[in-house]
């Protein structure tokens, strides 16, 4: 939930910033929440402490925020607009969609790594002030955020009145759904070659939906006179919640980086 809300205040920040008017862009929306989510979870994956300090905090820190607060299906979804834009898209532009899903690629793997350097220096320095009863603190931490998460965006859903605050609550609201799903897939891979399957598959059904989405957006959703269009707002909530939290960058960085240790040819 947390990991989906920051995404979306980081998509609109970094858009007024860089001044992008549509997703799109050769310079996408996606591309911060990207590289912060890998730097992120790098850093939390090269800690000491690690989950033997934060137990179930450092599983949603990992799956939970940094999988959610990256997401592959919006990123993927964001170039190929520009790659398919019809008549109105410039050539260079189509050209540099298609560089940057490389460009984009390496960036994120690059933040992951730089990731792991910060964590095994500044991490080992805040892991020996962590309480040893970190474990048990954190469960009923994550316990009670849950409960008051929930409570609490389903009243945003309900009281907000504008119709993007609606679209907002809920996307949050559907996100937690997807990260399940996801870090429930993650745990199958390719005995091989220890290739991440589940994930991989996790950011192709993803990205499927969210074209489905983006099809039924387009031609199929209407909306009358009224304040609040409700259709739009479950398939916002369904694209930018499900969707995105279903798919991820950050986790899928840190499975290839693995790779390449145990079979960097096939990296």
């Amino acid at each position: 939930m947390c990991g989906c809300l920051c995404r979306i205040g980081t998509d609109q920040i970094f858009g007024k910033l860089a001044k992008i008017e549509s997703s799109a862009a050769v310079v996408n929306l996606s591309f911060v929440s990207n590289m912060v989510g890998s730097f992120v979870l790098g850093a939390l994956n090269a800690s000491p402490m690690g989950s033997t300090r934060l137990g179930a905090m450092y599983k949603g820190l990992t799956t939970g925020f940094c999988g959610s607060y990256t997401t592959w299906s919006k990123w993927n979804q964001q170039l190929s607009l520009t790659l398919v834009g019809g008549a109105n898209a410039a050539s260079q532009s189509q050209v540099l969609s298609i560089l940057s899903w490389f460009v984009g690629f390496h960036s994120f793997i690059g933040s992951y790594c730089v990731g792991l350097d910060f964590g095994k220096d500044i991490g080992g320095r805040i892991g020996k002030k962590v309480s040893p009863n970190g474990p048990k603190i954190s469960n009923i931490a994550v316990f009670l955020l849950l409960v008051g998460a929930v409570i609490g965006f389903i009243v945003g859903v309900v009281v907000d009145p504008t119709q993007t605050g609606k679209q907002i609550w809920m996307a949050v609201l559907f996100a937690p759904f997807g990260a399940s799903i996801r870090a429930y897939l993650a745990k199958y891979k390719v005995d091989r070659f220890k290739f991440p399957l589940g994930t991989f598959l996790a950011n192709l059904l993803g990205a499927l939906v969210l074209a489905a989405i983006n099809v039924i957006n387009t031609r199929a959703v209407t909306c009358g006179s009224g304040a609040i269009c409700w259709s739009t707002v479950v398939t916002y909530g369904v694209g930018t919640g499900f969707c995105a939290c279903l798919t991820t960058v950050s986790t899928f960085m840190s499975e290839i980086y693995k790779l390449r240790g145990t079979d960097p040819k096939f990296a």
